[in-house]
C-alpha cells in the first residue's frame, strides 16, 4: 500500500513538473504576444501615452502566478503633464487567465519613481486620462487601485489654484480600493516619510517615518477626501486621527489623539532646535494629547493648530545636572497663522531636588510677544541663567529661590533673552552663588517682595561679596532695571541699601562701582550701557576697610549716582575716634574732597594702617604717642587708578602728645651733643603744628619740640618721592649743659627756654635713604620764615572748611624761631597747576 502511495505522489509530481515546464515554454514562446496584449489592454483604457524600455516575464518567482515586469515606465497625464514614472512596474496575473488569453490583473507594484497629482487652475487634474466605460459612463480608475503597492516612491501634489505644493516619500505602502460612481474607496497600510509641520517657524515631524493604516473616501466630483480611523506610529509614539481635506480649495480639518507615549519617543518628533537644546539633557515620563489641525481659508498663511497635552511621571535632567522629577501637568497650545501662538500651562507640578515646585500661566509666541507665569516652590537659580545674562553681566551659578505666588511677566527677543521683565510676589533666597559684573557674590539667606513695575524690597539678606560680610536690606528699582542691556536714564531710580554686619571693604566696593571697560577683567561690560541709579548706602559695621586701614564700629552713609556722591561716617580708628564727611566724583578721573576729624589716635597704628603714607622717613616702629586734629583734603586719581600727587592737596592741623621717638635715624648723629641713651628713646611733650601737602610735596612749618633729650625747632619740606629739606635749630648752650649733666633717666622734658647763649643750625638735604647735614643759619632761618607764612594760609583753609577746630588748640612756641635770611621759594616762582577753586 505504501509503495502505491509513493508511486502516486511521484506521478503527480511529474505531472505538475510537466505542467510547469509546458507553462514556461508557453510563456517563452508567447512572450511577445503577452507583451503586446498587456500594452494594448493598458492603452485601450487611457487617452495618453504609455511607454516602457524593457519587458520581463517570470513564472518561477510567483508560481502559480505570473509576474510581468516593465522597466523605465512613463505614463503621461492629461495634456502631456507628468503623471507616473517608475523604474519598475510589476504586474501580477493569474496563470490560468493567461492560458485563456485573459489578462486579469491581481496586483500592481510601482517602485523607484514618482507620482504627480496636479490640479490646474481650470479645475482639471492630470490623472483624467482613462477612457469612459459605456456601461457606467465614467472614468475607470480601478486598474490603479487593485492591490496597488508602492515601494520607494515620491508623491508630489501640485495644487496650482491655491499655489500649494506637497511632497511625501513612501518607503512602502499597500493600497486597496475601488471606484464606484466617482467615489474612490481606499484602504492604506504602510509607511511614509512625513514632511514637517511648520508652526511659528518650528519644524515638527521633520524627516520622520510614519507607519499608518487607514480608510479613505475621495469624492472625485467634490474633490473631498475623508479620512476615517487613521492609526499611526513613529519611533514609539502612537495615535489616531480623522478628518477631511478639500483638495480644490486647500481646506482641511483634522483631529486626533496621541496615545500615552514616553517623553523620550515624543522628543524625537519635536523641532531640531528644541531636541538639541543643551539645557535639557535627558527626559522621561509619559504624555498624551488631543490635537486638531485646521485650514479654513485658502488665503491663510498656514494651518490653525490646537494641542491639549497631559504629562505624568515626568523627569527632566537639566543643565548642570539639575533634576526635576515627578512632573505632572496639563497644557494647551493654540497656533493661528495670523496671530501669536499661545502656550498655556493649566498646571505643572514637580520636585526639584526633592522640593516641590508648581507653575501656571501662559506664553504668547513662545514668550517673544509676552509671558505671564505664576510660580510656587523651590526654583534653582541656574534655570534662570539663560534669560538673565543678556549682557553677560549676571551669571547665576547655584542656589535656590523659595517662591510664594511669584508672578513673572515680560517678553523675550529672538535669542530668548529678556526685553521687558516684571516681578510680583514674595521670595526667599537659599545659599545663592552668583557672579555680577565679574564679582562673586554669595547670599546665604534672606527674603523680600517685588512690586511690579516699581520696586524691590529685600530684608535681612545675609551676604558675602566685595571682601565684605553682613546683612543687607534693600529697597530699590525693579529687577528688570539691573538685568536689561540698556536700562536708560537713572534720574528717577533710587536704590536704598542698609548694610549691617561684620565687615565692609569700601575700597573693593568703590573699585567695583568705578570699574571701566578698559580693565581686562571687565572687557565684556562694554557691551552694556548700564548706569547706576541714585544709591543711598547706610553702613553700620564692626569693621570698615580701605586697603589696610581699619575703622571699627563704623556708622555712616554713602550716596552715589552715576556722577559721584557724598560720604559721611564716624567710628574708631587706631584706638581713637574719627569723623569723616566729603564728596566724590566718578566723572572722568575719580576725585574725593573730604574733611576728617580725629581724636586720641595711636600714631604708630595710623602710620601702619596707612602704609606709612608712602614714605620711609619716619616709620611706625620709630614713634609712639597719641594724635588728634583735623584734616581737609582733595584727592585725585589718574586714568590708571593711581593717586595724582601732582594735583592732590591735604591740609592737616594736628596735636601730638605723649610722644616717644625710638632709635630715630635722623637724630642719631646728634650723639656728639646729646647722651646716646637719651637719643634711643626720646620722650617729648605736646606738639601742635600744621602739615600741608601740595605739588607732590609735604610742607612742615616751624615748630618747637620739647623733649627729655633736647629742645629743638624744626621746619622743612618732604617730597612724595622721598627728597627732603629740613632745618633744625638747637639751643646749643642748653644742650651742652644737659650733656654734662648726663643721662636723663626720669625722661622729664628739658625746660623750654628762649634763645640760649648760642644756637646751632643744621640743614638736612638729599634723599631719605642718603641725606647730608650742613650748618647754615641763613638756610634754616629761611625755612622757618617761609613755612610760618604757609602756616597762616593753611589755618585760613581749615577755619573756612571746619568753622571750629575742637581737637586743635593752635598753641605753639614762636620764640625759638629766628628771623629768616633766605626764602625757600619766591612768589614769582609759585605757579602750581591746581583745579579751579583750589588755588592759593
Amino acid at each position: 500500500m505504501q509503495s502505491k502511495i509513493i508511486k502516486l505522489l511521484l506521478a503527480l509530481s511529474s505531472a505538475l513538473l510537466l505542467l510547469v515546464v509546458l507553462a514556461f515554454l508557453y510563456l517563452h514562446f508567447q512572450r511577445d504576444h503577452i507583451k503586446t496584449s498587456i500594452s494594448n489592454a493598458i492603452n485601450d483604457q487611457i487617452e495618453t501615452r504609455f511607454t516602457y524600455s524593457d519587458f520581463e516575464l517570470s513564472l518561477i518567482s510567483q508560481f502559480p502566478f505570473v509576474r510581468a515586469r516593465l522597466k523605465e515606465v512613463y505614463l503621461a497625464g492629461n495634456d502631456r503633464m507628468p503623471f507616473i514614472y517608475c523604474k519598475n512596474v510589476d504586474l501580477k496575473m493569474d496563470l490560468r487567465s493567461i492560458l485563456r488569453k485573459e489578462y486579469e490583473l491581481k496586483s500592481l507594484l510601482l517602485s523607484g519613481g514618482s507620482i504627480y497629482i496636479i490640479e490646474r487652475e481650470d479645475d482639471t487634474f492630470n490623472y483624467n486620462i482613462f477612457t469612459p466605460k459605456e456601461s457606467e459612463g465614467g472614468n475607470d480608475l480601478n486598474i490603479l487601485f487593485r492591490n496597488l503597492e508602492l515601494h520607494d516612491m515620491e508623491v508630489i501634489v501640485d495644487l496650482q489654484r491655491s499655489k500649494q505644493t506637497y511632497k511625501t516619500y513612501l518607503p512602502q505602502l499597500m493600497v486597496n480600493g475601488t471606484i464606484i460612481s466617482n467615489e474612490l474607496y481606499l484602504q492604506l497600510e504602510g509607511s511614509l516619510l512625513a514632511d514637517y509641520l511648520n508652526i511659528s517657524g518650528h519644524h515638527f515631524l521633520e524627516n520622520k517615518e510614519l507607519f499608518l493604516q487607514c480608510d479613505l473616501l475621495y469624492d472625485l466630483d467634490q474633490h473631498l477626501l475623508q479620512i476615517a480611523d487613521l492609526q499611526w506610529e513613529s519611533d514609539g509614539a502612537k495615535g489616531s486621527a480623522q478628518g477631511e481635506v478639500q483638495t480644490r480649495d486647500d481646506i482641511y480639518s483634522l483631529s486626533g489623539e496621541l496615545f500615552p507615549t514616553s517623553l523620550f519617543a515624543l522628543k524625537s518628533m519635536l523641532p531640531k532646535s528644541i531636541r538639541e537644546n543643551e539645557m535639557v539633557q535627558n527626559t522621561d515620563g509619559v504624555a498624551g494629547a488631543l490635537f486638531s489641525v485646521q485650514k479654513p481659508k485658502t488665503n491663510d498663511a498656514g494651518p490653525q493648530v490646537t494641542i491639549d497635552l497631559k504629562l505624568d511621571k515626568g523627569v527632566m535632567i537639566a543643565d548642570r545636572k539639575t533634576s526635576i522629577s515627578n512632573m505632572k501637568g496639563e497644557f494647551h497650545f493654540a497656533h493661528h497663522p495670523l496671530r501669536p501662538g499661545l502656550f498655556k500651562i493649566t498646571y505643572l507640578t514637580g520636585e526639584v531636588d526633592g522640593s516641590p515646585l508648581s507653575v501656571r500661566g501662559q506664553l504668547l509666541d513662545w514668550g517673544k510677544n509676552s509671558f505671564d507665569l505664576t510660580i510656587n516652590g523651590l526654583l534653582p537659580l541656574i534655570q534662570l541663567d539663560r534669560v538673565t545674562d543678556s549682557d553677560e553681566s549676571l551669571e547665576l551659578k547655584s542656589g535656590y529661590l523659595q517662591l510664594n505666588n511669584l508672578k513673572v511677566a515680560g517678553s523675550m527677543d529672538e535669542a530668548h533673552q529678556l526685553k521687558t521683565f516684571d516681578l510680583d510676589g514674595k521670595f526667599e533666597l537659599k545659599d545663592c552663588d552668583l557672579i555680577w559684573r565679574q564679582e562673586p557674590i554669595f547670599l546665604s539667606s534672606g527674603g523680600g517682595n517685588f512690586i511690579p513695575g516699581e520696586n524691590i524690597a529685600v530684608n535681612n539678606l545675609k551676604f558675602k561679596a566685595f571682601n565684605s560680610e553682613g546683612t543687607l536690606t534693600v529697597f530699590g528699582p525693579e529687577v528688570a532695571y539691573f538685568l536689561a542691556k540698556n536700562p536708560g536714564k537713572s534720574e528717577d531710580k533710587t536704590l536704598d541699601l542698609n548694610i549691617a554686619g561684620k565687615q565692609v571693604d569700601l575700597r573693593a566696593i568703590m573699585d567695583f562701582l568705578n570699574r571701566t571697560p578698559d580693565e581686562p577683567h571687565s572687557a565684556e561690560s562694554e557691551k552694556s550701557s548700564f548706569t547706576l541709579p541714585i544709591t543711598h548706602i547706610q553702613v553700620n559695621t564692626e569693621r570698615l576697610l580701605w586697603k589696610n586701614a581699619l575703622v571699627e564700629e563704623f556708622n555712616g552713609m554713602v550716596s552715589i549716582n552715576d556722577q559721584g556722591g557724598i560720604v559721611t561716617g564716624a567710628g574708631t580708628h587706631a584706638t581713637g575716634k574719627m569723623e569723616l564727611d566729603g564728596h566724590f566724583s566718578l566723572q572722568g578721573n575719580p576725585s574725593l574732597s573730604f574733611r576728617l576729624s580725629a581724636r586720641d589716635m595711636a600714631i604708630d597704628q595710623v602710620l601702619l594702617q596707612w602704609d606709612q603714607f608712602d614714605q620711609d622717613f619716619i616709620h611706625s616702629k620709630h614713634i609712639e604717642g597719641r594724635l588728634q586734629g583735623h584734616v581737609w583734603g582733595n584727592l585725585l586719581w589718574d586714568s590708571n587708578g593711581d593717586l595724582d600727587t601732582r594735583h592732590a592737596e591735604i591740609v592737616a592741623a594736628f596735636e601730638f602728645r605723649d610722644g616717644i621717638l625710638k632709635e630715630f635715624p635722623l637724630l642719631q648723629d646728634f650723639s656728639t651733643y646729646v647722651n646716646e641713651q637719651d637719643l634711643k628713646r626720646i620722650k617729648f611733650s605736646k606738639v601742635s603744628n600744621i602739615i600741608w601737602m601740595r605739588d607732590g610735596t609735604v610742607y612742615l612749618p616751624g615748630m618747637f619740640i620739647q623733649s627729655n633729650a633736647m629742645n629743638l625747632s624744626v621746619a622743612g619740606a618732604h617730597t612724595l618721592d622721598q627728597h627732603i629739606m629740613y632745618g633744625i635749630q638747637l639751643n646749643a648752650g642748653q644742650v651742652l649743659a644737659e650733656r654734662i649733666r648726663g643721662h636723663n633717666s626720669n625722661m622729664k622734658p628739658i625746660p623750654a627756654r628762649k634763645r640760649g647763649f648760642f644756637n646751632m643750625h643744621y640743614l638736612l638735604t638729599g634723599h631719605t635713604s642718603d641725606f647730608s647735614y650742613q650748618t647754615s643759619a641763613s638756610g634754616v632761618n629761611s625755612l622757618f620764615n617761609q613755612t610760618a607764612e604757609m602756616k597762616k594760609r593753611a589755618m585760613e583753609k581749615l577755619n573756612t572748611s571746619f568753622i571750629t577746630l575742637p581737637y586743635f588748640s593752635g598753641q605753639w612756641s614762636e620764640e625759638e624761631v629766628l628771623p629768616p635770611e633766605y626764602p625757600l621759594w619766591s612768589e614769582e616762582d609759585e605757579t602750581p597747576e591746581y583745579l579751579p577753586g583750589f588755588q592759593f
